[in-house]
């Protein structure tokens, strides 16, 4: 019977709910962080290579502006809020929280997704503060993309 249900009432989308139950950011792999970003006014990333960036090529992120895409959960504090992506390997049950702390605006309602543009912080990313943190100057509510668990840069398209 459950299986029945499955093929007919499709689950929502996993979202803030689950995303704020990970208290800790993916492990990113090391790539080839060290390379500059591209010479543009603002650079799009998918949430992955900021993480990434922020922990093995932090020199590549500042002063950069950068464009990201997720989704909002409520932050630790009033004046917080995450950006995140979950990404699958295989199924819901091994989710990856992606995780971004947003300073500098006001958060949008959890689960609508948004573009945010601004400056990494530079706050060390380490086990005691295992998320990297964005200071905003512009947030754009996008829809949901058509693949949420695909972690790719925002487009202008």
């Amino acid at each position: 019977m459950p299986a029945l249900t499955l093929m007919f009432v499709a689950p929502p989308a996993l979202g803030s709910y689950t995303a704020s139950r990970d208290g800790a950011a993916a492990r990113v792999e090391h790539s080839a962080y060290k390379n500059p970003l591209p010479d543009a006014p603002v650079a799009p990333l998918a949430l992955e290579e900021f993480i990434g960036r922020s922990v093995n090529g932090p020199e590549t992120l500042r002063g950069r502006k950068v464009r990201l895409l997720g989704f909002v959960s409520a932050g630790k504090s009033p004046d917080t809020w995450y950006l995140n992506r979950l990404k699958l390997s295989c199924c819901a049950a091994d989710a990856r929280t992606l995780r971004v702390e947003v300073h500098g605006t006001e958060a949008p309602d959890d689960d609508s997704w948004a573009e945010v543009t601004g400056i990494w912080r530079g706050d060390p990313v380490t086990a005691g503060n295992p998320v990297p943190a964005m200071e905003a100057d512009a947030v754009k509510p996008v829809g949901q993309p058509l693949n949420p668990y695909h972690d790719a840069p925002p487009t202008d398209g």
